[in-house]
Parts: C-alpha cells; sequence; structure tokens
C-alpha cells in the first residue's frame, strides 16, 4: 500500500521547513560545507580570537544567499526569489548563529 492511498491525493502534501532544510543540505553537503561553509566559519572563528566584534548577519549572508542558489539548482526548484523569503533567510543566519557561536567558542574551528 501507498502513502498516497491512505490519503485524499488532491489533499495530500509534503510539509517541510524549506529553511531548515537548506541549512541541513548546507552542513551536509559535502562540497557546500569544505568550500563555502567552512572558509566562513574559520574567518569568523578568526576574528573571535583577535577579539574583534562579528557581524554575523553581514558574514554570512553572502554565504547563505549562495547556499539558497546552489539549493535550488540542486534540486532543480525554480530559484531562491520563488522558494525563500527574507525571514527564511534570516532563519538559516539565525540557525547557523546559534549553532555556531558554541562551537567557535570551543575552538571547533
Amino acid at each position: 500500500m501507498k502513502l498516497l492511498e491512505l490519503a485524499n491525493k488532491d489533499d495530500f502534501t509534503l510539509e517541510w521547513n524549506v529553511s531548515h532544510d537548506c541549512h541541513t543540505y548546507m552542513k551536509n553537503d559535502p562540497m557546500f560545507y569544505r568550500k563555502e561553509y567552512y572558509p566562513v566559519m574559520t574567518s569568523i572563528s578568526d576574528k573571535f580570537r583577535k577579539g574583534e566584534s562579528v557581524d554575523f548577519a553581514e558574514c554570512l549572508k553572502p554565504l547563505v544567499k549562495n547556499a539558497m542558489e546552489q539549493y535550488c539548482t540542486k534540486y532543480g526548484l525554480d530559484g531562491s526569489q520563488s522558494v525563500f523569503t527574507e525571514e527564511d533567510e534570516l532563519n538559516i543566519i539565525e540557525r547557523i548563529r546559534d549553532e555556531e557561536v558554541k562551537n567557535i567558542e570551543e575552538g571547533e574551528y
């Protein structure tokens, strides 16, 4: 039996949070992580170690915009402007900041 047989086919939608999914993509896609994500995190970590102030939104915005574009390309979506909202972009930045500040303070990067 298929899942679609249990639900009305017209009412069936798969719910997911696109900002959470994009953040997961950023951390789990080996090429994106190695070439994009990790270098930005080490740059932020270097600034922290030097005692410089870090504006996470400013540092992460280009990374997140690039991730949204690559995510849409990889999964055959219309493009980041039609898939992601500004709120999604801010949610991704906030999720990264919340996760990575602790890692940076503990010397992960």
